[in-house]
């Protein structure tokens, strides 16, 4: 299923926000290896959304249809 804009930006600004703590903390006590996987994630689904290929347009348009 694909995310709504809003939960695209409350995970962008989540992630914003545990790299602020880990700035914080000067990288100390920091799982980088899970923190990449989640960056990794939202930026795939930002990407996405924001650079559609054709197949998404299309099934964006029959969704909004289906509303």
């Amino acid at each position: 299923m694909e995310k709504s804009e809003k939960e695209l930006l409350m995970e962008a600004n989540s992630v914003i926000r545990s790299f602020c703590s880990i700035a914080e903390r000067k990288g100390d006590h920091t799982n980088w290896d899970s923190y990449e996987k989640r960056i990794d994630e939202i930026l795939k689904e930002q990407h996405e959304y924001l650079f559609p290929t054709i197949k998404q347009i299309r099934k964006r348009k029959l969704n909004k249809l289906n509303e």
